[in-house]
């Protein structure tokens, strides 16, 4: 992929012959020796954004070796002239940090996009009794980002705690994810799970975003950043997230969540988030929603990344 794109840019630049390259996900172009290179001047000079900060692997005491390979790539990009700005996402940490090494790292945030939901009403949509709290996994469904962990800890719940919730998986199914096992099944005929395996239109995730009770982020790699957080915190929802790199970040402050990690499991939270939702539901609207979309907007992003360009 990274020679295939570097090619591509080469090619357009025999035409056009443009100076500058601004890259909205830099890793996909780093694995070219080219990008890379400090010492190799390119027919153009460029920018991007950098998904998973290396800084995190700092946090948890990772090995020097580790963090060295880790940072390796940002160390080449910082000392090439042919890279002027390298933006870290969601990462302050990080850019405090990496600012020592150079002042070419700049921060950047996930931008809000708010979209008006359709008509969808999720309770009849999916048959869900009325009474029922529901939980939802929203975006790509596979074991990597939780999936199967969920499905485990809905199926062991005690039946008091079985009989008031509904499990709301909703989106494109990774074709290597079973969703089909006896787990799975036994929680359909109990009428306690609904799958939707399709690419949700925008207007349909904002209708799932504003009815559902609470959004489990169960993603096994805590390092990147990922933007369902930022819908998260834009709809003041009640969240159950880990307790640990990004998200713990991420959500620092913010009183609608429910964290688990290796002493306090999926399972445990689940079952807090049961027990105490309306405390959580209103401790989730104290957060200043309309501030952070307007501090994380569209416009601020493209602002940051294009004021550099003059």
């Amino acid at each position: 992929m990274a020679d295939f794109i570097y090619q591509q840019i080469i090619k357009v630049n025999k035409q056009f012959q443009f100076d500058h390259v601004l890259f909205l996900n830099l890793n996909l172009i780093l694995r070219h020796y080219s990008i890379l290179n400090p010492f190799l001047k390119l027919p153009f000079t460029f920018s991007g954004i950098i998904f998973n900060s290396p800084y995190r692997f700092r946090e948890q005491n990772t090995k020097r070796l580790t963090i060295f390979k880790r940072e390796l790539y940002l160390r080449l990009l910082l000392f090439s002239k042919n890279c002027t700005r390298v933006f870290l996402l969601n990462d302050r940490k990080g850019v405090n940090f990496y600012r020592e090494w150079s002042s070419k790292i700049e921060f950047i945030n996930d931008p809000v996009r708010i979209t008006s939901p359709s008509k969808l009403d999720i309770y009849n949509y999916h048959t869900i009794k009325p009474s029922a709290l529901t939980f939802l996994q929203i975006g790509k469904l596979d074991a990597y980002k939780g999936t199967l962990d969920i499905i485990d800890a809905f199926s062991n719940l005690d039946a008091a705690y079985a009989e008031k919730v509904h499990l709301l998986l909703i989106g494109k199914v990774n074709r290597d994810t079973d969703l089909t096992t006896a787990k799975v099944h036994q929680l359909k005929e109990q009428n306690r799970i609904s799958i939707r395996n399709d690419f949700v239109p925008d207007d349909d995730f904002s209708a799932y975003m504003q009815q559902s009770d609470v959004v489990l982020i169960t993603n096994k790699n805590v390092e990147n950043s990922s933007g369902i957080v930022n819908h998260c915190l834009a709809n003041n929802k009640v969240v159950i997230a880990p307790d640990k790199g990004f998200y713990k970040e991420a959500f620092k402050g913010y009183k609608g969540i429910v964290n688990y990690n290796d002493s306090f499991s999926l399972k445990h939270a689940i079952i807090h988030a049961i027990n105490t939702i309306d405390k959580l539901k209103i401790e989730a609207q104290h957060f200043d929603s309309k501030a952070f979309i307007k501090a994380n907007s569209a416009h601020k992003f493209s602002e940051t990344l294009l004021k550099h360009l003059n």
